[in-house]
């Protein structure tokens, strides 16, 4: 079976979404229940362009800035998805990978141009999943980053296109606690995004086993109690590791099937100790 849309979005980071739940939350500060963000509507993707920016603290406590880039022929992409449960519109399962018979194959590298707040940086070379780190500048929150791609038409180029988003604000004054019911109440201060998207872990956890939220960025996120007893494996509380991430994207839509993508992700790590 060709299933383009799940890789897609993994690459792109358009998830359909994780975050609210059962609609029985309790607790102090349990949230309501989320909705599912609307995707690309795109139903079947040929090329996909897309740059990515990305900031994070370090464990010593500067921030690492980096891009990473892919442009990518999905016309002959094949696999099949991996096992996923929906916990609801916008939270579900992540384990394991896709089974891909036929990858996507790589098309030439154009030239990008991105501008933080005014200020460009030139990659002559962004192939896929190259680190230019380096050269990015800080992005307080509410700057414009625009994106300029040069491409061509021949079958193995992706076109021209552009892109702009606002940066979000880098998240803050991220906490956790409890619900009575044993669901995780996660609270963020607003950070101007897009969506945000969160990804837990079990501190212990021995693969890469987790959840995946993506939601509105209203500050608040209650994740079921089916969804935490799932990966705890576990009625009782266990110490979780989150990964907190404000997003701001922007997408181009070509005639004959092609995406293009600008995004600028901004995250914190935070650990839940019951």
């Amino acid at each position: 079976m060709r299933h383009i849309r799940p890789l897609f979005l993994a690459l792109a980071a358009l998830a359909i979404g994780c975050g609210g739940g059962d609609d029985d939350y309790s607790g102090p500060d349990a949230c309501g229940v989320e909705t599912a963000l609307p995707g690309t509507g795109l139903d079947e993707l040929n090329k996909l362009g897309s740059i990515s920016l990305q900031e994070k603290p370090t464990d010593d406590g500067p921030i690492e800035r980096f891009t990473t880039a892919a442009f990518l022929d999905f016309s002959l992409f094949d696999a099949d998805d991996a096992p996923t449960l929906n916990f609801d519109d916008v939270c579900s399962s992540v384990v394991g990978d896709q089974v891909v018979r036929t990858p996507p194959s790589r098309l030439q590298a154009p030239a990008a141009t991105v501008a933080i707040d005014g200020n460009s940086v030139d990659f002559q070379e962004v192939g896929e999943g190259q680190i230019l780190a380096s050269d990015l500048r800080d992005m307080s929150g509410g700057a414009p980053v625009a994106l300029e791609v040069t491409g061509g038409d021949a079958a193995e180029e992706f076109p021209s296109f552009t892109a702009e988003v606002a940066a979000p604000a880098a998240p803050s004054s991220v906490t956790t606690e409890r619900a009575t019911d044993g669901g995780l109440i996660v609270h963020w201060s607003r950070a101007s995004a897009d969506a945000i998207e969160i990804e837990i872990r079990t501190v212990d956890a021995v693969d890469d086993t987790r959840i995946r939220c993506v939601v509105a960025d209203d500050g608040c996120l209650t994740v079921s109690t089916t969804a935490i007893s799932w990966l705890a494996q576990s009625i009782d509380p266990v110490p979780m590791n989150l990964r907190v991430s404000a997003v701001g994207s922007d997408e181009w839509v070509g005639p004959n099937g092609e995406i293009g993508l600008l995004k600028v992700e901004r995250r914190r790590d935070v650990t839940y100790s019951p």
